[in-house]
């Protein structure tokens, strides 16, 4: 088969994925199972765990997968991804999904998951889930277990040493000479000016074996266009020509977009002191400077003057700060 219609005909079948759990399941399993435990997974991922987009995407990967295999192995109405474990056309596709789900994100005694130390958070949410599904006919729930445990334990054999949390992209020099280095050569990447330790921190997920298409050398570009192209050259006035501080064709979304990514947030966070100071107004004076007597100040108290709170000739310091949110 040629490798482009191959990966084609494997795209078409990554975008059915989903939909085919839907089609595979009740509304009623779509709605509670499937999408409730995408939504336990969500949190577990990103939440808890904190992993950013491109690490993220092989976790639900394998959450998803894991979850496609034990609904299909009830169905088997669909090519199974890794296994098709023995199954009963009763037997509880809710089940199946939860503990394939379940055991993906927390493991096996005997084979670790995507995030073992959240079993003590997961684990009740799971147990409840499942005490809670009936058992009809009787034999179903605990089938629907079985499924969804071995399909579980299948996707986490099979990533095992796949590249998940390697070694980063390999630095001939630090950021800064880098930095020096790389402005040597137009036409060559080079760290962002404002932020050059902001390197992708997750450079490894390019080398992570595949999920569906064979091989991620065949989803290689071609590579940037040659300095003396006409396509470099167009690109280049085009950069020139939106990217201008007067520039008469950006767009105030564009505009906007590019404040927003100008600087990285690991410089501009919440936790950094200049994003503190960003849109802070400092003032610092002095009251009464030159000494003048307040008004009325013969009057006394008749005057509502006070002299226990200031003198008749006092100043005072004061600093005021407004931070606009």
């Amino acid at each position: 088969m040629n490798p482009l219609t191959q990966f084609k005909t494997i795209r078409t079948l990554s975008l059915l994925i989903a939909p085919a759990l839907v089609a595979l399941v009740s509304p009623a399993v779509a709605q509670n199972a499937v999408t409730y435990w995408n939504e336990t997974a969500s949190t577990a991922i990103v939440v808890t765990a904190g992993q950013p987009p491109p690490v993220s995407a092989l976790s639900f990967a394998m959450v998803q997968g894991a979850v496609y295999d034990a609904v299909n192995a009830i169905d088997r109405g669909y090519q199974p991804y890794l296994v098709q474990p023995p199954s009963n056309p009763t037997d509880s596709k809710e089940a199946a999904t939860a503990a394939a789900a379940f055991r993906v994100l927390v493991g096996f005694p005997d084979l670790p998951g995507l995030f073992p130390n959240q079993q003590p958070t997961l684990q009740p949410i799971y147990d409840n889930y499942i005490a809670g599904l009936p058992d009809n006919p009787p034999g179903s729930r605990a089938n629907g277990v079985a499924i969804g445990e071995a399909t579980a334990r299948a996707m986490l054999t099979a990533r095992q040493n796949d590249g998940r949390f390697g070694p980063p992209r390999p630095l001939d020099c630090s950021p800064w000479q880098c930095l020096d280095t790389y402005t040597q050569a137009p036409g060559v990447w080079r760290p962002t000016p404002q932020n050059p330790n902001a390197f992708d921190p997750a450079s490894w997920v390019g080398n992570v074996r595949t999920f569906l298409v064979p091989s991620a050398e065949m989803l290689r570009t071609d590579g940037p266009n040659a300095l003396t192209s006409d396509a470099y050259t167009e690109d280049f006035n085009e950069i020139k020509d939106v990217g201008s501080l007067t520039s008469t064709t950006r767009t105030a979304d564009q505009t906007d977009a590019a404040i927003f990514w100008q600087v990285s947030t690991a410089e501009y966070g919440c936790s950094n002191w200049k994003w503190w100071l960003n849109n802070t107004t400092i003032t610092l004076g002095m009251q009464n400077v030159f000494d003048s007597d307040p008004p009325f100040v013969a009057g006394a108290f008749e005057n509502g003057y006070d002299e226990s709170l200031a003198t008749i000739k006092g100043r005072f310091w004061y600093v005021q700060l407004k931070k606009r949110f």
